[in-house]
């Protein structure tokens, strides 16, 4: 097989499911100068990647070649791969691989490909909560299909509001294959420090032509029954009367502020009348959210993140410190609703009340011009003008409030822990009433204690609950 005269590119091509095929093609010797140690240590390489990240080598061989765009007639061999293992249990919705792969091409250039590879968790329970959602299955379909489309419609050179994805594996065992935005210079900014108005601006930036890719292919219209944007339902803001899973999500939400702002605010929301109180207004809260988290017949869609806080925002930064570009990542919980829904999501899980008062205004012209700019002025004209953008931001005001004091005690809340290791899965860890460990994060931290104060009473307040 190694002296033949074949080379790479002349051989048929593989399948996917040809899980036995190796980087081993008669003529590769001569092609790339190896011989046949090398190629038994290609071999091995390979067959380690298979056991650690679950691809197969075919499928090894299109994430290179998207990746280094190298075309069919390319040759190359993987030569090192580095991390892999089981992964990090980063948050709730995701296993998270590591691996950088050192990749020989023609012309003896060799490449570090740094990649970012998210699996379901190990988690039985956590597995079977993601299945029942159709979280994961959701981030795939955007990535096979809507996030291309709305690429596309952008104009030229716009740079990229997500992480570029090489390969989307389905199957029992899923995995999505993307770029590693940190070896690229992004990072996580600190979940527990308020974003100041550079920041902000570059997540506006950021959303402008994430939400503007979505307007230009669909139009803002309510309809998305079919075509790229499909997948784009809400299934975590939903209704108690749509399932037993979401009537324990409403029903543990509900109780967790309520019970936590007893306990905070004993004199305003300690008696047994009061409490009950809380939570009934709550629940109505909810019912009245669960609707703006839907396509809306009376405002322009779009693709909406559902999900931005701190942890599923990358930045990269100039030589001076400041952000020069934002990404979002984890398109897990993405639904398709008025862009004003992840704005003010974002805005009240990101930045404290005063800086809102101060600078919101400001920083909704800012993402309006953005828009503009990722849109075309005409054609945003015709699909929302400013003075409807600024109405939406009204309408949508309990949106951000209510979403907002909801999510803040989880997000900035202590991480509770298995024994191995893994974070207990979602259903275990957010599905009951949280007010005793709300209580608890807000003995132990200031900063939490402080932000979820915050949240709360804002929210209280516009509730009318506050006397």
């Amino acid at each position: 097989m190694m002296g033949g005269d074949c080379h790479w590119s002349q051989l048929p091509p593989r399948g996917p499911t040809d899980s036995s095929s190796l980087f081993i093609y008669c003529g590769a010797e001569r092609t790339l100068g190896l011989h046949a140690e090398e190629l038994l240590r290609e071999k091995r390489t390979i067959q380690g990647m298979e056991a650690q990240v679950g691809l197969t080598d075919w499928e090894w061989r299109q994430v290179v070649r998207k990746a280094l765009g190298l075309g069919a007639d390319e040759d190359f061999r993987l030569e090192k791969l580095e991390g892999g293992g089981g992964g990090e249990p980063l948050g709730f919705m995701a296993r998270h691989i590591s691996v950088a792969a050192s990749v020989l091409a023609v012309g003896g250039r060799t490449s570090r490909l740094p990649l970012f590879i998210k699996a379901l968790p190990s988690s039985r329970a956590h597995r079977d909560f993601l299945r029942e959602m159709q979280h994961f299955d959701k981030e795939m379909g955007m990535y096979k299909s809507a996030v291309p489309a709305m690429l596309a419609a952008l104009p030229e050179g716009t740079e990229p509001p997500v992480p570029r994805v090489f390969l989307i594996k389905r199957g029992d065992e899923p995995l999505i294959v993307m770029e590693d935005l940190r070896a690229n210079g992004y990072i996580i900014w600190d979940k527990m420090a308020p974003m100041d108005r550079a920041h902000c601006l570059s997540v506006l930036s950021c959303l402008a032509r994430f939400h503007g890719g979505a307007l230009l292919v669909q139009g803002g219209s309510e309809a998305i029954a079919e075509g790229p944007f499909h997948m784009a339902t809400d299934t975590i803001l939903r209704e108690e009367r749509d399932g037993p899973m979401a009537a324990k999500w409403v029903d543990s939400s509900v109780r967790t502020m309520a019970s936590a702002a007893a306990g905070m605010w004993p004199e305003r929301f300690g008696g047994a009348e009061a409490l009950q109180r809380v939570q009934h207004e709550l629940r109505k809260a909810w019912s009245r959210v669960s609707k703006m988290a839907k396509p809306s017949r009376e405002r322009a869609n779009a693709v909406c993140h559902g999900d931005l806080w701190a942890n599923n925002i990358m930045f990269r930064y100039d030589s001076g410190g400041e952000p020069v570009d934002a990404k979002l990542v984890d398109l897990q919980l993405v639904r398709y609703a008025p862009p004003a829904a992840d704005i003010l999501m974002f805005l009240h899980l990101s930045t404290t009340k005063a800086f809102r008062d101060e600078h919101g205004r400001d920083l909704l012209l800012a993402y309006y011009r953005y828009l503009e700019e990722a849109v075309g002025k005409a054609a945003l004209e015709g699909i929302m003008t400013l003075e409807a953008f600024l109405e939406s931001i009204e309408e949508y005001a309990l949106f951000g409030k209510l979403v907002g004091a909801v999510w803040i005690s989880i997000i900035l809340g202590s991480e509770e822990q298995r024994a191995e290791g893994e974070p207990v899965d979602f259903a275990t860890i957010i599905m009951r009433d949280r007010g005793e460990k709300v209580l608890s994060d807000a003995a132990r931290s200031a900063v939490f204690a402080h932000r979820v104060a915050e949240s709360y009473e804002e929210c209280l307040r516009f509730l009318s609950l506050w006397t």
